[in-house]
């Protein structure tokens, strides 16, 4: 397995609450797949946004030391 269990770990959790946030916003109990495409963007983009603020600190602090 190439990487660290600390950023699969990482990977996992982004993924875990990106999940959650986007069916939180877009589930409909009558109809779960009619808005399926947005539910998708959504996980998406919150995906995207904790692995940038998650690794991004990261880097920022690498940063601050070098």
């Amino acid at each position: 397995m190439k990487g660290s269990v600390k950023s699969w770990m990482i990977n996992v959790i982004c993924g875990l609450l990106a999940y959650v946030g986007s069916r939180l916003i877009w589930a409909e109990k009558d109809s779960p797949f009619e808005k399926l495409h947005w539910e998708l963007m959504t996980f998406a983009v919150f995906y995207l946004i904790l692995q940038a603020l998650i690794r991004g600190r990261r880097l920022a602090r690498l940063g601050k030391e070098g």
